[in-house]
């Protein structure tokens, strides 16, 4: 095809594909706004929730406060949750954490809490916030090198 001959039909596509252009940021707007929403309503749903009733609800079922609390800054700071987190919370649905991010966050909280990472205690897939802290609870604390 020659340029003159491709030039007139890309001209003769364009209401066509600025139909699609449109059609692709209104569905990208539709997509930023019920993030958006659905971030405000747990927000306004859970606004008696604090990280002391997380901390006081987990430190209920045995679990470290310390450890309770690492997690739950851990997800509003770097995870960006804004939001008030539960711990029956599911990491990968309500949180959108998972993959590459989970891996990341079980390290990073695992650093934080001076704990060592052990792949083996791992024996099922962690779906819950309960379930991460549980892991980083029995995650071997990470010795200390003397000098």
């Amino acid at each position: 095809m020659d340029p003159q001959h491709a030039t007139q039909w890309v001209a003769a596509q364009a209401d066509v594909i600025g139909v699609i252009g449109v059609l692709f940021l209104g569905a990208l707007l539709i997509l930023f706004l019920s993030a958006r929403g659905h971030a405000w309503m747990m927000a306004h749903k859970r606004a008696h929730s604090t990280i002391d009733t997380f901390v006081r609800e987990l430190s209920e079922k045995g679990y470290n406060a310390r450890i309770c609390r690492a997690v739950y800054e851990y997800l509003q700071t770097d995870q960006k949750v804004n939001f008030p987190i539960n711990p029956d919370d599911a990491l990968d649905e309500r949180l959108g954490i998972a993959g590459d991010d989970l891996e990341q966050t079980i390290r990073d909280v695992l650093i934080l809490t001076e704990r060592e990472f052990c792949p083996g205690l791992l024996y099922r897939p962690l779906v819950t916030v309960e379930d991460l802290v549980r892991y980083v609870e029995a995650s071997p604390l990470r010795l200390k090198k003397s000098a």
